[in-house]
Formats: structure tokens, C-alpha cells, sequence
């Protein structure tokens, strides 16, 4: 299987239209992304040449709040699906996408309240929820739980509900066709692509070479 690095960009691009409907494939967001004034002004020539075609999953769901539904590794799993909304594509080839609800998930470290383990044990919904002791320190001790930043994935129910992170940092979803969204892209380098120094530290980043 090929290796690749997966980079999140973790200052938004500020708040951005999703689109009219939850469709990734005709997202005026993905056009930005992909084309337009993100592709074009955002990115220098030497990062745009070590990033490459991706297939990004389009699955979702319509039932994600219960513990038999709605933990990390059941969104990893509808990610990777064919649940989507009428028809629609279940995957997509690009350059810059967004990220998962598994992505969210599985970035949790816990601690000694609640361990990782844990965290995967409970519903991502459930996150911040006072009833459930401890669950707040899944989202306080993830490196990905970035306020109301939105992901890829449909909430199938209806054709404009994608899932998001809310303010207090649990997954939620909300209505595209209205909103502005805070967005973190997403890309994939190239297999070519190597890390050459740093430890990946705020002080010491990681440096890329295409080979």
C-alpha cells in the first residue's frame, strides 16, 4: 500500500460558503479549494507540485447518536460507505478536501480522567455531555478539536446537512445552504514526498523534500 503524509491545516481559512446542498463534487467550497482562489492564491508552486490526487470518501449517515452508532470507528466505517443522499457520488479524486469525524475521533490523546480507549468508547456527539463524567477531556486533550470547524461528511437525512465540530467541541451537524463555515484544509503529499528534518514541534516542524 502506498505511504503517504496527510497535512492539516490548523488556521482556518476564515468563514466560507459549503455550498446549496451537501454534495462535496459540485461544493462551490470544493471549486475553491481545488481551482479557485485557495488553489491559486493560497499555494505556492513548489507545495502545489507535493500534493497529490487523493480519493476522498463521500459516505455518511443519518444515525450517529447512540453508542451503538456514533462512536469513531462507526463514522470510519460510513466514511468509507455507500450511504449518501440520493444517489450521489461516494467518493471523489482531488487535491484539497476536509476532514473527517474518524479524523476528530482518533486525534484524542484522553489523560488520566479519560484515557483514549475511552474516548473511542463514546459517541463523538456525546463529547461534551455532563452526563457522561469525564467525556469533556476527549475533546480538550485532541489535537483536531478546532471550534466549529466543518468536515467532509453528509449527514444524510436530508440534502443540505454536513457534520461539523460545534463551539464546545462535539460533532453535530448543521444546514450547508445557509452557513458559513470555518474550514481547515486537508491534502495528501505525494509518495515522493519524504520528511528530510524536524520533529513535527511548533519549534522544530517538520521539512519536506519531493525526491
Amino acid at each position: 500500500m502506498e505511504q503517504r503524509i496527510k497535512i492539516i491545516r490548523m488556521q482556518s481559512t476564515g468563514s466560507v460558503y459549503f455550498g446549496p446542498t451537501s454534495d462535496w463534487t459540485s461544493s462551490p467550497l470544493m471549486e475553491n479549494l481545488n481551482s479557485g482562489d485557495y488553489w491559486t492564491n493560497n499555494l505556492n508552486a513548489e507545495a502545489k507540485n507535493m500534493i497529490g490526487d487523493t480519493l476522498w470518501y463521500l459516505g455518511g449517515t443519518s444515525n450517529f447518536e447512540s453508542s451503538t452508532s456514533g462512536l469513531t470507528s462507526h463514522f470510519y466505517s460510513y466514511e468509507r460507505g455507500t450511504t449518501v443522499y440520493n444517489g450521489r457520488a461516494t467518493n471523489w479524486v482531488g487535491n484539497v478536501g476536509l476532514m473527517y469525524p474518524s479524523d476528530i475521533g482518533y486525534a484524542t490523546s484522553g489523560d488520566t480522567t479519560m484515557d483514549r480507549n475511552s474516548c473511542l468508547d463514546i459517541q463523538l456527539s456525546h463529547w461534551h455531555d455532563q452526563r457522561v463524567p469525564g467525556a469533556s477531556h476527549c475533546s480538550s486533550n485532541d489535537w483536531l478539536s478546532i471550534n466549529n470547524t466543518t468536515t467532509i461528511t453528509p449527514y444524510t437525512i436530508r440534502t443540505d446537512y454536513v457534520f461539523r465540530l460545534s463551539g464546545t467541541n462535539y460533532l453535530q451537524y448543521i444546514i450547508s445552504s445557509n452557513t458559513f463555515f470555518i474550514i481547515n484544509p486537508v491534502v495528501y503529499l505525494t509518495s515522493s514526498v519524504k520528511i528530510i528534518d524536524g520533529d513535527g514541534s511548533s519549534s522544530n516542524p517538520y521539512i519536506f523534500r519531493k525526491y
